[in-house]
């Protein structure tokens, strides 16, 4: 499997571990990328599982799109599945211990709003369909704990200007993310990885 960067504008900084105009698949897609790592974000063990059902809109804050009627928190595991509604927005910070997509999930547009921080500790995709996440400006997204998994496709969108941290270790198909506590810059020309071993002090991706 290839895991393809591209950028078009750097903006290298150790500090701010930003990510703009990235596109992170099972490979990895970017445009005017800078991925920082750090300290893995530390989950309750005892998550509770709640389902998605979107029987009213797509806010995730609305208790009545969930099954257990609440809405899930830093210590619970959001399951995504088939629902009416695919498009869910996240209007304010939130914290979930994993976000999972079933093997029958649809295809979803998960968007977060403007100034929001939504911290996950796994996604999980175990669907043949592609899952999106929109990152809007100022948003940010803390992705730790065991990161990407799943033989399913995530795709993470910050060309609106959202802030990208990957903490520990991202897995997407064959693609393996590894984090230290430096940064990983990406700068022009384009770097493609068919095969064998990208590593920048102490961080690989292979």
């Amino acid at each position: 499997m290839a895991i393809i960067c591209r950028t078009s504008l750097l903006r290298a900084s150790a500090i701010s571990r930003a990510v703009q105009g990235l596109r992170l698949t099972t490979a990895l897609v970017g445009a005017g990328a800078a991925v920082g790592f750090g300290a893995a974000t530390l989950w309750n063990d005892q998550a509770q599982a709640q389902d998605w059902l979107g029987v009213v809109d797509g806010d995730f804050y609305n208790t009545a799109n969930w099954s257990t009627g609440t809405v899930p928190g830093s210590g619970d595991t959001a399951i995504f599945d088939r629902a009416p509604v695919r498009s869910v927005n996240v209007v304010s910070t939130a914290g979930l211990a994993a976000l999972n997509f079933t093997a029958g999930a649809d295809a979803y547009q998960i968007t977060t709003a403007p100034a929001t921080i939504l911290q996950v500790g796994t996604i999980d995709n175990q669907s043949a369909n592609v899952q999106t996440l929109n990152l809007s400006q100022g948003e940010a997204l803390e992705l730790s704990g065991d990161g990407l998994t799943g033989p399913g496709k995530t795709i993470f969108d910050t060309s609106a200007g959202g802030t990208l941290y990957l903490n520990g270790t991202a897995t997407a198909g064959s693609g393996r993310f590894i984090g230290g506590d430096g940064a990983l810059s990406l700068s022009p020309p384009p770097v493609q990885l068919q095969s064998g071993r990208l590593k920048v002090a102490g961080l690989s991706a292979s």
